[in-house]
């Protein structure tokens, strides 16, 4: 309890409080999998924030004034979809300028990430 040193900080400033080392892959799906849970809980804000039901123009069937699973499934589902696209293609871009760059972690390598994850969500959205 005190002093901030730990197994997983060095008690620094600016330290990060956990490194994932290892191959490019096992890195990419540890990102994906952090970027899946991130999204899950923002779908969950979003759809338990509005009072209205979370609802589909169907057809057929469907009770007014309840929430579809189907849909609230939906909206859980898409920002969990996207926060893991984001994080695995710029994991995935890092690692890649790291073995490009013969193993040099350096700021490069995040920029070229960035742009590589920030494309990803602004060619699907258009």
């Amino acid at each position: 309890m005190g002093g901030g040193h730990d197994d997983f900080s060095s008690g620094a400033f600016n330290d990060p409080k956990h490194r994932v080392s290892g191959p490019g892959l096992t890195r990419t799906m540890y990102s994906t999998g952090i970027g899946a849970a991130a999204g899950t809980f923002y779908g969950a804000c979003v759809a338990a924030w509005y009072p209205d039901p979370v609802t589909t123009t169907q057809k057929f069937g469907g009770t007014l004034g309840k929430s579809d699973f189907r849909a609230v499934g939906r909206t859980i589902a898409r920002p969990a979809m996207w926060f893991s696209l984001a994080a695995g293609t710029f994991t995935a871009t890092e690692c890649v300028m790291e073995m490009i760059r013969n193993e040099t972690q350096d700021a490069w390598n995040s920029l070229v990430a960035g742009v590589g994850g920030g494309g990803g969500g602004g060619v699907a959205t258009g």
